[in-house]
């Protein structure tokens, strides 16, 4: 396989091919590393969106219940206890104004110490009221940035606003233990100047972490909450010990920031970018094994298929080679150049001009079906062989059929040459706006078409094969006659057939509707139901003959005249007409004129011209013969 080219060539195609696969992989894994990279911010956008909703949710809440807190009577008391408490009642205040506290404050799962600083330096706590700062820090709650209440108190106030959160602050509770958090702070902005004090609530780190990143986000980024001003209250830098590498710069991070109007707080999470690569490290390990498989496998493959298509054309060079070693002489062409040029020159010195036998065929073809549809339309076919025969030529020939008999005039005369080109031209124009099943056949200056009909249009085809469809049809043929080529038409349809051995009845249909209508052209599309029956001429009979014979004796033109156009107005009138009543009128009138003829001398008598019957003229046209003669007859009878 490897001597030959060919086999060479389809190695290095199915190689290329499989190379050209694998390369699509790249694009295609830095394609899900973006696609998941975006929905994971996309994801990380959405927990941002909804924690801040959820904070805005919570201190509004607070700021609520705080209000209630402040106008609460019970807790108002002990803004104006004094020091030292000694009477039984200010205890009982005490223990009240605690449980009302306590029971508003266990409303909110978000505080983990809270308390109301008033300005006697009572502190009310949901579980006890300490009565100085230092009581507080020393036995059940201190701030580990602060060492002393004073100065934790007067962090608390540097805010002028009513409600402020300060910033992140390790906790020591007696409740809660050690713990992060960040402080909201509310002040009692009433008018009663011996009433005002604040109120505090620690908020946890990790409580608030929840709100807006997932544990594995904050294993591997980074969160900040910061004030309008840019003050840092909030930061978390923590990364999960395993194979991550993290640098805590901006460009090894994505941010993704969200503002809270409401609050005046900018919450900010960094992913960092080596995080997204390291999810689908799976994925990645997968597809390189997969890759190294694919190649191999694409390899052996590539192989098996290179040497079972490049085997069958060798067989055919050897083959080749057999044949022109033993037929042919000139043996220029070099086999192991290329092996399809070795074939195209061996097909070329061969000469098989199979283009030009099926073009000979086909027009022999195409002539046979003439000859059979010329044979058809003119019942000239007897046999049942034959029209068996005939079913072969055709076989697609429709269930139900009719005959258009479209006669052609040239634009100039009312003829039309039936040579070739113009023949040629014709079914240029026409074959192209037929159905598949119909036919088109060309005698003297007819054209003939055999056209399916259907009752309605069920025909797969875009034709319409109902009445109204051909009639649209042959409308359209007409038209592009006369705008491409001058030819002016008349149309007629015959009756539906569903025999081929009808054929000629349904073509002498048509035909004689020709002979009806006469050679002036118009837009009209005739049927045989357009001309109403006769089986009889009753104007015309041996009396009527006779009178007539007895107008030319006495050269009585008019007369004469008068008679043969009544019979063409009645039969005008009357419409359809059979042709063996045409030739009854005929020869009737002829007879009277051979008549006279051998009546008259030699002389005159050659002057008369005897019509003769023509089957392919219209009536009116032989009309126009006998009145030429009668008037011919009538001037000897003169004369003479």
């Amino acid at each position: 396989m490897f001597k030959s080219k060919t086999g060479k060539r389809f190695l290095l195609t199915y190689l290329s091919l499989i190379i050209c696969l694998v390369l699509l992989f790249v694009p295609l894994y830095h394609l899900v590393v973006s696609l998941f990279r975006n929905s994971y911010l996309n994801t990380c956008f959405h927990l941002l969106e909804n924690g801040t909703q959820r904070i805005e949710n919570d201190i509004t809440s607070i700021n609520t219940i705080v209000k209630g807190i402040y106008e609460n009577p019970d807790i108002k008391r002990i803004a104006y206890l004094k020091q030292p408490i000694i009477e039984v009642t200010d205890y009982y205040k005490i223990r009240v104004a605690i449980d009302d506290f306590k029971n508003s404050i266990s409303q909110i799962n978000s505080i983990r110490d809270c308390g109301l600083i008033f300005s006697n330096d009572l502190i009310l706590t949901p579980r006890r009221l300490c009565y100085s700062g230092d009581e507080l820090f020393s036995r059940y709650f201190s701030v580990n940035n602060n060492h002393d209440y004073i100065s934790w108190r007067n962090s608390l106030l540097d805010n002028k606003n009513i409600s402020n959160i300060c910033s992140l602050e390790a906790i020591t509770s007696y409740e809660n233990g050690i713990y992060q958090a960040i402080t909201l702070v509310i002040k009692m902005p009433l008018s009663s100047l011996n009433y005002h004090g604040l109120f505090y609530a620690t908020i946890d780190k990790n409580y608030l972490l929840s709100y807006f990143a997932t544990q594995e986000m904050l294993d591997y980024g980074t969160l900040y909450i910061r004030d309008k001003n840019g003050n840092l209250l909030l930061a978390h830098e923590k990364m999960s010990d395993n194979n991550l590498t993290y640098e805590n710069f901006d460009n090894n991070l994505t941010y993704i920031n969200k503002e809270s109007e409401k609050l005046g707080l900018i919450v900010s999470i960094g992913i960092s970018n080596n995080f997204f690569t390291q999810k689908i490290k799976p994925l990645k390990d997968i597809a390189i094994l997969f890759f190294i498989i694919y190649i191999l496998s694409g390899v052996i493959l590539s192989l098996i298929f290179s040497y079972r298509t490049s085997k069958p054309v060798l067989d055919i060079i050897n083959r080749v080679t057999a044949l022109r070693s033993k037929y042919f002489y000139n043996l220029k062409s070099d086999r192991t150049s290329s092996e399809y040029k070795y074939l195209l020159d061996f097909l070329n010195e061969a000469d098989f001009s199979f283009q030009k036998y099926e073009q000979i065929l086909k027009q022999q073809e195409d002539l046979l079906c003439s000859n059979m549809l010329e044979q058809l339309i003119r019942g000239q076919i007897y046999s049942s062989s034959a029209f068996t025969r005939a079913y072969s030529y055709f076989p697609n020939f429709p269930k139900q059929y009719c005959i258009a008999a479209i006669l052609l005039y040239d634009s100039d005369k009312l003829e039309l040459s039936s040579n070739a080109i113009r023949q040629t031209l014709i079914f240029s124009i026409v074959k192209p706006k037929l159905p598949s099943q119909a036919l088109i056949h060309f005698t003297s200056n007819l054209l003939v078409l055999v056209l399916p009909f259907e009752q309605s249009n069920s025909s797969k085809e875009e034709f319409n094969c109902s009445r109204e469809g051909i009639a649209k049809l042959l409308i359209d043929i007409k038209d592009l006659l006369f705008k491409k080529s001058g030819i002016y038409t008349q149309i007629t349809i015959s009756d539906i057939f569903s025999k081929i051995e009808d054929m000629h009845l349904a073509f002498y249909q048509a035909s004689h509707l020709l002979r009806l209508i006469g050679k002036t052209p118009t837009d009209k599309i005739y049927y045989t139901d357009d001309f109403s029956l006769s089986y009889s001429h009753p104007e015309l009979d041996f009396w009527e003959i006779n009178r007539f014979y007895e107008c030319i004796l006495r050269a009585e033109e008019e007369q004469a005249l008068n008679i043969v156009l009544s019979i063409q107005k009645n039969i005008k009138e009357l419409g359809y007409i059979d042709e063996s009543e045409i030739q009854q009128i005929f020869y009737s009138f002829r007879q009277v004129f051979v008549r006279i003829k051998n009546e008259l001398p030699q002389q005159y008598s050659s002057l008369i011209p005897i019509p003769t019957y023509d089957d392919t003229t219209d009536i009116f046209a032989l009309f126009k013969h006998i009145i030429k003669c009668t008037c011919a007859c009538c001037d000897c009878i003169k004369i003479q």
